[in-house]
């Protein structure tokens, strides 16, 4: 089964220690990523993430720019569908603009794929690159920078309004499996950071995808 974009939302506030924002999943083999974009000068103030009052893990986080915007991933396998929100609880009370996007046909377990931050000084993009590990896997970033409207660059699709905070991905799948380079434009002079991670796709029991699997089960039955 290849993976597939479902849906993305948005929510901002500032100044606060708890914002909410609903999200709405629909389709099979799911899985829900949450990106977030946080100003907090002492330390990473998001304590967590749920989802419909699940609790989400957290990918990584990294610390970009003036040493005071946090940009953390989150996800969750298997999310409730329909409308439900996402909480994202902070200590102490900070600036916060977090963005959710669900995709279908994903693994249902070992998630994500693989993941790593990537920081970059003042220029005009952030480059992020990020080897997968199974095949057909797509690519994802949560990228921020110091102030502006972002684009997506070469071989990068935007999720929801642009900001000067982005989820953006790959829009397709890898395969075979190895490096992808993720890009966000923004004019220059000023600083970025991301993180970034790969969703391996859904695979039917023994290896074989929901096609090839149908496929076999026919030729025995003739």
């Amino acid at each position: 089964m290849a993976i597939a974009y479902d849906a993305v939302s948005v929510g901002f506030a500032n100044p606060t220690t708890s914002l909410t924002f609903a999200h709405t999943c629909t389709g099979a083999n799911l899985v829900l990523v949450v990106g977030i974009k946080e100003i907090s000068a002492a330390a990473e103030s998001v304590t967590g993430v749920t989802y419909n009052g699940v609790a989400m893990t957290k990918i990584n986080a990294r610390r970009i720019g003036d040493n005071a915007r946090w940009m953390s991933l989150w996800y969750l396998i298997n999310p409730a569908t329909g409308a439900n929100n996402v909480v994202v609880s902070l200590n102490p009370t900070s600036w916060v603009r977090a963005h959710g996007v669900s995709y279908t046909g994903c693994k249902q377990s070992g998630q994500p794929d693989a993941s790593a931050t990537h920081i970059d000084g003042a220029g005009t993009a952030d480059n992020s690159a990020l080897a997968s590990i199974a095949d057909n896997c797509w690519h994802l970033f949560i990228v921020g920078n110091g102030g502006g409207t972002q684009a997506a660059g070469t071989g990068t699709t935007l999720r929801g309004t642009a900001s000067d905070s982005n989820i953006m991905d790959s829009n397709s799948a890898k395969t075979p499996a190895g490096s992808v380079t993720l890009q966000a434009t923004y004019g220059s002079n000023t600083y970025w950071g991301d993180v970034i991670a790969s969703l391996a796709p859904y695979v039917a029991a023994g290896g074989l995808s929901i096609p090839v699997a149908q496929h076999h089960y026919k030729m025995m039955r003739s």
